[in-house]
């Protein structure tokens, strides 16, 4: 979605809130991307942090709630399940994160 509204300017830009009467539920994170229109995919925290995966798990409820809108690349990220999932196998915290940057820049390739 683009600022003029025509969605085909190709901009890059954060959520879109829908509804303003749930703001206020909306984790500080969530509301920091939306106001500075900020795209979740090019958050500030490390992929396979906590933080990032509570973002990851917030914004996937809000847009299933049809709360909010989202630019096609975090469409994208929040519908692959995969990054909130690590198989048992990967026990250490950086292989961990190594898997799911693997997972995620594949799955933005698409």
């Amino acid at each position: 979605m683009c600022k003029c509204g025509c969605n085909s300017c190709g901009v890059n830009m954060g959520p879109l809130l829908k509804e303003n009467r749930v703001k206020h539920l909306l984790s500080k994170t969530l509301q920091y991307h939306i106001d500075k229109k900020i795209p979740i995919f090019e958050t500030r925290y490390s992929v396979g942090s906590n933080d990032y995966l509570s973002l990851i798990v917030e914004t996937r409820k809000m847009y299933s709630r049809n709360i909010i809108d989202l630019c096609e690349e975090d469409e994208k990220l929040i519908k692959n399940r995969l990054n909130t999932y690590l198989p048992q196998e990967h026990t250490s915290k950086k292989s961990k994160k190594n898997l799911i940057r693997e997972i995620i820049k594949n799955k933005l390739k698409r």
